[in-house]
């Protein structure tokens, strides 16, 4: 009886330790991104990039409380493991390009108002928005939008006005 008592209060702490370090780190990390002048999209984007990050952590808590009372979490694991490598397999090209909007959003490589050549893909323009997906480029009367990913992994000339 006491060892189930014990058992049960190393799982509390985990989870109480846990959830605390979770909200720790989480407003750590976005606490520079918040800071950044971004649009109302970018905003919410983030907000929910962090909800992504925090149901994570989340999983890692029950998972490490369930391991410390004693249950088989092997199995749980596996089949998160299969339905992960599932996700990131039918979103991949999505993450890429959020993660590059990040990384162009972060950087400030680019910005608003600024005229620019991809030259791997021949496109010129002014930028008129970085969002996480994509980027949108004016080329007069043209209205481009071109991946995150393909500007991330493309040369930019910058050009003058």
């Amino acid at each position: 009886m006491e060892s189930e008592a014990i058992l049960f209060y190393q799982a509390a702490g985990i989870v109480i330790i846990g959830v605390l370090a979770t909200w720790l780190l989480t407003e750590a990390l976005f606490k520079k991104l918040r800071s950044l002048p971004l649009t109302e999209e970018q905003k919410r984007t983030i907000v929910s990039f962090k909800g992504i990050v925090e149901v994570i952590l989340y999983i890692i808590i029950v998972l490490t409380a369930l391991s410390a009372l004693g249950v088989d979490i092997v199995p749980l694991l596996t089949s998160l493991g299969i339905v992960g490598v599932a996700v990131s397999l039918a979103v991949k090209d999505l993450l890429a390009d959020y993660v590059a909007g990040l990384v162009l959003i972060v950087g400030r490589s680019l910005r608003k108002g600024q005229r620019i050549k991809i030259l791997d893909k021949g496109i010129e323009g002014v930028v008129e928005e970085i969002g996480w997906r994509q980027t949108t480029l004016l080329d007069g009367e043209k209205i481009i939008t071109i991946p995150n990913r393909v500007v991330a992994a493309s040369t930019i000339m910058y050009l003058k006005e």
